[in-house]
């Protein structure tokens, strides 16, 4: 025996409960809010919307979660392709960290909230004899990439270390190899 052929409208209704279930489901397991404005999408879309949100929910519970602290570090550094021994060249170095003064302006003064966080000195080595020392303030800005001329000798190897407010280090080197 076959079932009579489902008007549009009851196949909408269906949905629309359907839709309520999902809802439901997602306010229980995550605290979702829905608001109830006056414009509805049509039920398949609004089904196909809840499940994004479902899956979207799903994946961050099962996410990986990381602190700023966890993420800082990765220095790096730039030299040009080729120079010669004598040359003066530009080096580049950069370091993934965020920066932020922990001031906040209340009541026209600039009062403390948080201890400050940022990169307070880069040091540069060529082996190991200290041809050079940055040091910064609150002011640096968040990944900072700091370029500075370098004279190049015959050879040997290019450290930068970097320190932050709190202490850590971190340090990348290159092979100097003039031309």
């Amino acid at each position: 025996m076959t079932q009579p052929p489902m008007d549009d409208d009851f196949q909408d209704r269906i949905q629309r409960i359907l839709n309520e279930k999902k809802k439901d489901e997602l306010r229980e397991q995550y605290g979702a809010h829905f608001g109830e404005g006056e414009e509805k999408l049509p039920p398949e879309v609004e089904s196909e919307w809840l499940d994004n949100i479902a899956e979207f929910e799903r994946q961050f519970e099962n996410a990986k979660q990381i602190t700023v602290r966890e993420r800082i570090g990765n220095p790096q550094i730039r030299l040009p392709r080729s120079f010669r021994p004598g040359e003066v060249v530009e080096v580049r170095a950069r370091l993934d960290h965020a920066s932020y003064t922990g001031l906040a302006l209340k009541g026209g003064k600039f009062v403390r909230e948080l201890p400050e966080f940022y990169v307070t000195q880069m040091v540069v080595y060529v082996d190991d004899q200290k041809v050079s020392e940055f040091e910064m303030t609150s002011g640096v800005s968040p990944n900072p990439l700091i370029r500075f001329p370098l004279k190049v000798g015959g050879g040997g190897t290019l450290r930068v270390v970097f320190v932050n407010s709190e202490g850590r280090r971190w340090e990348a080197t290159q092979p100097l190899r003039p031309a």
